[in-house]
C-alpha cells in the first residue's frame, strides 16, 4: 500500500474519468496466450482483480495464431469503450474496471490449442469498491462521500479500515483472505 499511496490521485482521476464514459452493454472478447481451462469451472463467480483490455472485434484476435491460448467472449454490462483514447485505435478497445466479477458460462476446448471461456458480468454480491461515481452522493466531495460509505458492509470480502481523509484523498481497502 505504501508503494501505492503516491499513485493515489492520480487513480482517483483516471477512474472519474473512466466513470463518466457511457457502459457498454454487449458482447466483448479477451485472449490470452495461457491455458486458462483449470482455472474457471461452469457456474463458479470470479473477479478479474486489474484492469482488463478486451475489444469488440473478433478480427484483431490471433485466429491462425498456433500458441495456446484462451479466448474469453464476455456479455459485459460495464465495460468503457476507449477507442478515442487509446492508441489501438483500430482494436476497438474496451477497458473493464479492477474487481470485475463473472459467472462462467461455459467452457470448451478446440484441438488448435484454443480453449475457450464464457463469461457473463455479474452484479457483485457485496460491491468490492463501492461505486462512489454512480451513487446519489456523485455531485458531492470526496470527503463528503467517505462519509456516507464509512459503514458499509462488505460482507468480508473487502472492507473499509478507518476511512481517512488529509491532504491527499486516500481511501485503505483491506483484503481479507479465509
Amino acid at each position: 500500500r505504501n508503494q501505492l499511496e503516491p499513485w493515489f490521485l492520480y487513480l482517483k482521476l483516471f477512474l472519474t474519468a473512466l466513470s463518466r464514459l457511457p457502459s457498454m452493454h454487449q458482447k466483448i472478447y479477451r485472449e490470452v496466450k495461457f491455458d486458462l481451462s483449470e482455472q474457471y469451472k461452469t457456474d463458479e463467480r470470479i473477479v478479474w482483480w486489474g484492469f482488463n483490455s478486451c475489444t469488440m472485434l473478433t478480427n484483431v484476435l490471433q485466429v491462425e495464431n498456433p500458441d495456446v491460448r484462451t479466448l474469453f467472449t464476455i456479455e459485459c454490462m460495464s465495460g468503457k469503450n476507449i477507442r478515442q483514447h487509446s492508441y489501438f485505435e483500430l482494436e476497438d478497445e474496451i477497458l473493464l474496471f479492477p474487481m470485475t466479477q463473472f459467472k462462467v458460462q461455459a467452457c470448451s476446448t478446440h484441438n488448435n490449442g484454443v480453449y475457450s471461456i464464457e463469461l457473463q458480468e455479474i452484479q457483485p454480491l457485496s460491491p468490492l469498491i463501492y461505486p462512489i461515481l454512480h451513487s446519489p452522493t456523485s455531485n458531492k466531495s470526496f470527503s463528503n462521500i467517505l462519509s456516507y460509505v464509512g459503514n458499509y458492509n462488505f460482507n468480508g470480502i473487502l472492507s473499509f479500515n478507518e476511512l481517512t481523509y488529509s491532504t491527499y484523498d486516500k481511501l485503505e481497502i483491506i483484503d481479507k483472505h479465509p
